[in-house]
C-alpha cells in the first residue's frame, strides 16, 4: 500500500475523466424492465432478452517468479424473459406476479444462486420470483404484503427484495409521507450474478456477506422511513433501518469463514435536488450505524454532483462523486446486507471499507453514447492508496433503438494506484430486445 497523498495524475484524472454512477446491481444485467410488450389493455406484460458477453483480462501474478502476463477469458449467453401481471380489484386490493427467468451458460464463472437449475449441456435456468404480493389501499393508507422491492436513497442501505409487511401513510399536518415495513430478505436474488459488469469481481465482492451459503430467514430487517415534502424542490428522506443476522447467535467464536458479526442498526439521511440551477443536482446521504455486539459506532457518506448540458447535437452528463466509511477497522467493516451500490467497469466498488473518489463523463449523439470513468481508492481519507481503475466505453444503439445494443468497455486497474502489478480488461456485450 502506498504512502502517499493524492497525486497530481489523480487529480487531473478526476478533473478530466469520469465516474460510472451507481449500477443498482439487482436489476442493471438486464434492460427489459423498461421494454416489456402490453397484452391488449390488460395489466398483463411480457418480454424476451438476449444477451452475450465476451470478458478478456490481461494481468500479471504477481507471486509468480517471472511475473509473466496472462490472459483469462470467460463471458456468459443468456436468454431472459419476463412476465408480470396486475389483477383487477379483487376483494378491495391489487394483486402482482412478476417471474423473471434466465436461461444462460457461463464460462469460468461459479454461481452461488441456490435457484440454478441445469440443463442441457452447460446451460442453467435461474427463475427469480421478484413480485408476488397484495397490495390494499384506502383514505391514503396502503399495506402491500407478500415478495417487494423495498429500496431507499443511494442504495448504498437499502435497496433489494423482500417478504415483508409494508405500510405507507401520509400526515398533511407534518407535510411528511412515513413508510413502516418488516421482512426476510431474499438472498436467492441478491446473490444472483447476471453479468453485471465483470462477473467475477462483482461475486468475490459480495464474498463476505456470505450470500452463498445463507439461507432463507438468515437476514431480516425492520424500518421506518420519514419524507418531508415541505423542503421542495428538495427531497428530505430520513430511515432507520435494523438489519438483523440470525447466524449472529450460531457463532461462538469469530472465525475466517464468519470473521464478523453483521447485526447492525443504521440511521441515514438521504438529500437530493437542484444546485441553484435545474442544470445541476446534487445526491447525498449520511449514514450512522451501531453494532450491538461490539457497541462499536461507524459511519458512510456518499455525496455526489450531477451536471447536464447540451453540446452540439449531442448531450454531456458530468458526474462527480465520493463513497466512504468512517470508523472502520480491521475487525468493523462497513457492512449493509441490503444494498444495491456498486461503481466501475467491473463493480469493483461499493460502500464496503475506505474511500473512492469517482468521476463520471457521459456523451450522447444520435445512435452512439460514450463512458469515460475513473475511480481513486483509498485506505484512509486522500493517503494510503489502495487501488485505482480507468474505464473507457462505447455503445452503439443499432438504428438508433434502445432495444439493440452492441457495448464495448475497456478498463484498467492499479494504474496510479496501489503496488500490485497493472490489470487491463476488455468487454463485449450485444443486446436484443424483443
Amino acid at each position: 500500500m502506498k504512502k502517499n497523498k493524492i497525486s497530481a495524475f489523480v487529480l487531473t484524472a478526476i478533473a478530466v475523466l469520469g465516474f460510472t454512477t451507481t449500477a443498482r446491481a439487482k436489476n442493471c444485467p438486464s434492460q427489459l424492465s423498461a421494454n416489456l410488450h402490453q397484452v391488449g389493455e390488460k395489466e398483463l406484460y411480457w418480454g424476451f432478452e438476449l444477451r452475450l458477453a465476451n470478458y478478456f483480462i490481461w494481468e500479471k501474478d504477481a507471486t509468480a517468479p517471472d511475473s509473466s502476463t496472462k490472459m483469462l477469458q470467460n463471458g456468459f449467453g443468456a436468454l431472459r424473459g419476463i412476465v408480470d401481471y396486475t389483477t383487477s380489484e379483487t376483494f378491495g386490493g391489487l394483486f402482482n406476479f412478476r417471474l423473471e427467468a434466465e436461461l444462460k451458460q457461463r464460462r469460468a464463472v461459479d454461481n452461488c444462486n441456490a435457484w440454478a437449475i441445469p440443463t442441457f449441456k452447460d446451460f442453467e435456468l435461474i427463475p427469480q420470483l421478484r413480485n408476488l404480493y397484495a397490495s390494499f389501499e384506502k383514505d391514503e393508507k396502503k399495506i402491500t404484503i407478500g415478495r417487494q422491492n423495498l429500496v431507499f436513497g443511494t442504495q448504498a442501505i437499502l435497496d433489494n427484495y423482500f417478504d415483508a409487511v409494508n405500510v405507507t401513510f401520509k400526515s398533511e399536518p407534518l407535510k411528511t409521507n412515513f413508510q413502516i415495513f418488516a421482512g426476510a430478505f431474499a438472498a436467492e436474488l441478491a446473490r444472483e450474478t447476471l453479468g453485471c459488469g465483470y462477473e467475477q469481481y462483482y461475486e468475490n465482492r459480495r464474498a463476505w456477506k456470505r450470500l452463498c451459503s445463507s439461507q432463507y430467514g438468515d437476514y431480516m430487517a425492520a424500518g421506518l422511513i420519514a419524507r418531508f415534502k415541505f423542503l421542495k424542490p428538495h427531497q428530505i428522506s430520513v430511515m432507520n433501518l435494523f438489519q438483523w443476522a440470525r447466524r449472529d447467535s450460531d457463532i461462538e467464536e469469530l472465525n475466517p469463514v464468519y470473521p464478523e458479526k453483521l447485526t447492525t442498526n443504521f440511521l441515514t439521511v438521504h438529500a437530493i435536488g437542484p444546485f441553484f440551477t435545474q442544470k445541476v443536482y446534487y445526491e447525498t446521504e449520511l449514514i450512522g450505524a451501531f453494532r450491538p455486539d461490539s457497541k462499536k459506532f461507524f459511519g458512510g457518506l456518499v455525496a455526489g454532483f450531477q451536471y447536464r448540458f447540451k453540446a452540439g447535437s449531442g448531450h454531456f452528463v458530468i458526474n462527480p462523486r465520493y463513497s466512504g466509511t468512517f470508523g472502520t477497522d480491521d475487525e468493523t467493516h462497513f457492512a449493509s446486507v441490503f444494498e444495491s451500490f456498486d461503481m466501475g467497469a467491473r463493480q469493483r466498488y461499493g460502500l464496503y471499507d475506505g474511500h473512492v473518489y469517482s468521476m463520471m463523463v457521459r456523451y450522447r449523439i444520435k445512435s452512439l453514447r460514450f463512458d469515460t470513468g475513473y475511480h481513486y481508492h483509498t485506505a484512509d481519507l486522500l493517503k494510503n492508496t489502495v487501488d485505482d481503475e480507468l474505464e473507457a466505453g462505447m455503445t452503439w444503439f443499432i438504428n438508433n433503438n434502445n432495444k439493440y445494443q452492441l457495448r464495448l468497455i475497456y478498463s484498467v486497474i492499479n494504474l496510479g494506484a496501489g503496488d500490485l502489478p497493472i490489470s487491463h480488461g476488455f468487454r463485449a456485450v450485444a443486446r436484443i430486445i424483443f
